[in-house]
């Protein structure tokens, strides 16, 4: 579907939707690569909601949060950088979300440092998030 044509929107039980949690992260994901950031969203709410104990799970709330920073909606993606946080506190996820928490912070003009020192220190410290937070600091 071309960007100016919204996707639809996803519905509980939909036999379109995809049924695994992973095959609703791979659709969540080519929607965002598409910039169709809202019907992403969508479908990982979704998945969120369905998906109590999956491997993805981490995974799903971080694509959730940058579906907000994608769109401009910098304190919404905060709010949902700052779950995954604390969630998935030794996830990898959790230390991009330490990052793209800071880029939003930056954009609404206020200062991203301490989430890009959240991306370096503890179990983030060599992460790829790291490199790129160092970058920040």
């Amino acid at each position: 579907q071309p960007n100016d044509v919204p996707a639809p929107t996803p519905v509980p039980g939909d036999p379109a939707l995809p049924t695994t949690t992973g095959a609703k992260l791979d659709l969540a994901v080519q929607h965002m690569q598409a910039g169709r950031h809202v019907a992403a969203r969508a479908v990982l709410k979704e998945a969120i909601a369905s998906g109590a104990g999956a491997p993805e799970l981490a995974e799903l709330r971080y694509r959730y949060a940058e579906t907000f920073a994608n769109t401009g909606e910098h304190a919404a993606a905060i709010s949902e950088f700052d779950k995954v946080t604390k969630e998935f506190p030794r996830s990898d996820w959790a230390c991009w979300s330490y990052y793209r928490a800071g880029e939003s912070f930056d954009k609404l003009g206020k200062s991203g440092k301490v989430f890009y020192q959240g991306a370096t220190e503890g179990v983030c410290a060599k992460s790829d998030a790291a490199k790129e937070a160092k970058k920040k600091l």
